[in-house]
């Protein structure tokens, strides 16, 4: 399970979500999205993008790096348009149950 935070926050947003349901089994990945916390370029060539469709890409390219062939998906805000637009090309690549965004705080 890949759980990609929003803007302006972070993966402190899982907080009280990904325990749970690590304990119940999943393996739980929490990433940064790229320009937030420790997220960093690998190089000095990578073209600089905040883009969503940047971030659907970084996740395509997480799951490849971690050999997930595929996985849930849940995020909110840029998180869950980052979800959706991996999805978009890569339908193949998301588990059931649906991809999920909403929003990260009342």
């Amino acid at each position: 399970m890949i759980l990609l935070h929003g803007f302006p926050y972070d993966i402190h947003g899982f907080e009280e979500v990904a325990p749970p349901l690590a304990q119940a089994g999943f393996r739980v990945i929490v990433p940064f999205l790229r320009g937030f916390g420790e997220s960093r370029f690998l190089h000095a060539d990578t073209p600089r993008s905040g883009q969503q469709a940047a971030m659907g890409y970084d996740l395509l390219m997480l799951m490849d790096a971690l050999a997930i062939s595929s996985a849930v998906l849940a995020g909110y805000d840029w998180g869950g348009r980052a979800d959706f637009l991996a999805v978009v090309s890569h339908s193949c690549r998301r588990r059931p149950p649906p991809l999920l965004s909403t929003r990260c705080c009342a």
